[in-house]
């Protein structure tokens, strides 16, 4: 459906930007960060 698929893309892009725009707030809880080169998590 044409109206539908318009409707998603047009969320899709929405969302996009959002999170594009969102950050994220860490607690350094005992002194984790900053992370050591090379450490995965």
């Amino acid at each position: 459906d044409l109206l539908k698929d318009a409707v998603a893309a047009a969320h899709h892009e929405i969302a996009r930007k959002v999170a594009e725009n969102s950050s994220v707030l860490l607690k350094n809880a005992s002194a984790t960060l900053p992370l050591q080169s090379g450490t995965r998590v």
